[in-house]
């Protein structure tokens, strides 16, 4: 038996210099389709609000989502929500597929009424940047021909911590909120050299990088809704941002700073009859103002557009049970140079357990969808997304 003796090793330095001058394989560094840009734009929304659609604004009897200030005139009794998303994707490329996963928490809201005002604390997600891949590959180096193993791995994204006010003058209420935007996102990368092919090539050394962003910016949403005999709701907002300013820990990395979009929201619904409702709505975003400012991808425009219907009409074992279905259609605010605009297509089923009078109540909706288009060439990913909502109200405190 013959063992391959070790040479000695090359430092990262050099490998990384002659990286430049080799030829490596073709690398593909999109790993899904939303990691692309600063990340996917979540939609801040409860289980309620995600099987109707994920309108999440003008939404009858309250949503604790972060779409509309305005809508907090909706609630009656003080209660607290907190909302999970985990999401599942199966990413295809022209190579193969594979499958990973998210973990975020989409909302997480106190709401507070009282007499005609209201107010509200909140956290949502924003933009999530998490994915990871691996690659396969082979560097031809000068030196040498070097099978290796690389992973790119991106960890965190951006979120909002809202504060929102809401004023009633009799079927019209205003709302304004002010929202801190924060978050970090930590990137490694890492490549692993096996033994070159030639016997008598050097042994090199593997290569790894971490470096952490983090993220601050503020934006100031104005809200309006209007009851028309307690049957319909309509309702709209309008938000304005300050630049978003990425604060590198290296010190050698400059800091860099992004204009962040208007952001325009609007949503409707009616009660056709005691068990059942009827909301739509949709939005737009003004993202194509990062273009130049983001490497490697394009920026456009995003409108959305979304609708359900909820029946309330099931009694059991003491406990209401609404039934949800909806539907979702949204634009994808980046994509790298060489693919066209991704589009996000879902439809969404959800259950409630609602407690006598509405004390507790736990939600959940289960989302299956679609993003992007293999056939354009582009990666294309299958996801499904379970929002988990749990709500407790304090009923002793009726607002008049």
């Amino acid at each position: 038996m013959i063992s391959r003796v070790r040479k000695p090793a090359v430092f990262a330095p050099l490998v990384l210099a002659l990286l430049l001058v080799g030829s490596v394989g073709s690398l593909h560094a999109q790993a899904t389709v939303t990691s692309a840009g600063l990340g996917y734009l979540v939609p801040p929304v409860d289980a309620r609000a995600a099987g109707l659609g994920s309108v999440g604004v003008g939404l009858l009897g309250g949503t604790f989502s972060l779409r509309n200030p305005a809508d907090l005139s909706e609630h009656l009794h003080p209660g607290i929500n907190i909302s999970a998303a985990p999401e599942g994707l199966t990413v295809k490329e022209i190579e193969g597929a594979n499958t990973t996963g998210r973990q975020r928490m989409s909302v997480i809201r106190a709401v507070v009424p009282f007499g005609e005002w209201a107010v509200a604390l909140g956290f949502g997600a924003e933009l999530d940047q998490d994915w990871s891949v691996t690659i396969a590959d082979t560097a031809y180096l000068q030196i040498g021909t070097y099978p290796f193993e690389e992973v790119r791995e991106q960890d965190g994204g951006i979120s909002a911590i809202d504060l929102s006010f809401s004023r009633s003058f009799g079927p019209l209420s205003l709302g304004l909120a002010v929202e801190t935007l924060t978050g970090s996102v930590t990137r490694q990368f890492r490549r692993q050299f096996d033994f070159p092919v030639e016997d008598d090539a050097p042994i090199i050394q593997n290569v790894f990088n971490r470096e952490t962003t983090s993220y601050r910016g503020w934006r100031f949403k104005a809200g309006v809704n209007y009851r028309l005999s307690n049957r319909f709701l309509i309702s709209g907002s309008y938000g304005i941002s300050t630049q978003l300013t990425a604060d590198a820990a290296d010190p050698g990395i400059p800091n860099r700073s992004f204009d962040m979009p208007g952001i325009l929201e609007l949503g409707a619904s009616a009660r056709l009859s005691p068990k059942f409702l009827l909301t739509a709505g949709g939005g737009w975003s003004g993202w194509s103002t990062l273009n130049g400012q983001v490497e490697d991808v394009i920026a456009y425009d995003v409108l959305w557009a979304g609708g359900g219907v909820e029946y309330v009409g099931i009694e059991l074992l003491g406990l209401n049970w609404p039934l949800r279905l909806g539907g979702r259609w949204a634009q994808m605010p980046f994509s790298p140079q060489t693919a066209l605009q991704s589009t996000e297509v879902s439809v969404a089923g959800g259950l409630g357990l609602v407690a006598k009078e509405g004390v507790a109540e736990l939600s959940a909706t289960f989302e299956i969808g679609k993003r992007g288009n293999l056939d354009q060439g582009q990666i294309e990913e299958s996801f499904r997304r379970l929002t988990v909502s749990f709500v407790l109200r304090q009923m002793a405190q009726n607002r008049p």
